[in-house]
């Protein structure tokens, strides 16, 4: 797999990044969710912003280290939190005879813009702000003259 995904710092302040297993699903989902409308997976046309998985292979997917040894959430870990990410309008879950067809929600907002558009408020004054002070600094300000 390659790509990346553009993460603002800003998500530290979420709510989300204080939960961990839906933290972690909401990532896993963001980042395996087709990217383009129109991709078959077992005879399923996805659009952008899905994927296609059961719970069981989540458990697998989101395995962690403790320790020495390899750890699974359960099953109801991860239909929590998936429950919780449903809640919270992030995703949309709809159960499949193959599986759950997970969606997520305004993915071409995230995309584009980023999760700092997805998770908080524009930032509003920041570039003419920025304008204003290039203006007002003249390059003679940022020189001090040797003696």
């Amino acid at each position: 797999m390659c790509g990346w995904v553009k993460l603002y710092r800003d998500v530290l302040d979420t709510e989300l990044w204080k939960e961990v297993v839906p933290f972690r699903l909401y990532m896993l989902l963001l980042i395996q969710a087709c990217r383009e409308d129109g991709r078959m997976v077992i005879g399923i046309q996805l659009k952008s912003g899905q994927y296609i998985r059961a719970y069981s292979k989540l458990s697998e997917d989101l395995g962690y280290r403790e320790g020495r040894g390899e750890k699974q959430y359960s099953k109801s870990t991860i239909k929590r939190a998936a429950d919780k990410l449903v809640k919270k309008g992030l995703i949309a879950t709809e159960e499949l005879s193959i599986g759950t067809l997970f969606t997520v929600l305004r993915y071409e907002d995230i995309q584009t813009g980023g999760l700092r558009d997805f998770f908080c408020p524009p930032f509003r004054g920041t570039v003419p702000q920025q304008a204003e002070n290039l203006r007002e600094t003249m390059p003679q300000q940022n020189h001090k003259e040797r003696s």
